[in-house]
């Protein structure tokens, strides 16, 4: 008979970590490591807006489950890592904190940012002639 956490790992591969039911696969770039293709649960966490210096900062945001794992997950993630989802090639999601973690998973925050000049912000500036 199977131990509990057999069972538990069973349900992650089975169920939330399987690209035809929860799991969705993406290119993981480790700080320092080689990139690698793995498959995690991605749950969009929406956008944050906040005022920085002049320039309105907009974050998404994508809470991240994964194995805690060397080779098929992610194992110590650091602040430089970050991953591309296969729906947004070329957009970069940057690894910020563990939300929460056990032996065999972690949910991770991801966030992309893009910068823009806000209406305010446009009046300050010199007409060009």
């Amino acid at each position: 008979m199977p131990t509990f956490q057999e069972l538990l790992q069973s349900d992650l591969d089975d169920v939330f970590l399987n690209t035809e039911e929860f799991g969705e696969s993406v290119e993981y770039y480790p700080f320092g490591g080689a990139m690698r293709t793995i498959t995690v649960a991605v749950s969009e966490y929406g956008a944050r807006n906040e005022m920085e210096l002049n320039a309105k900062s907009v974050s998404a945001q994508l809470r991240v489950f994964a194995k805690r794992d060397a080779v098929t997950g992610i194992d110590n993630p650091q602040q430089k890592d970050y991953l591309v989802r296969s729906s947004e090639p070329g957009v970069n999601y940057y690894f910020q904190r563990v939300l929460e973690q056990d032996s065999a998973g972690h949910e991770l925050l991801f966030e992309k940012r893009a910068r823009g000049v806000t209406g305010a912000n446009e009046s300050r500036r010199p007409q060009q002639s």
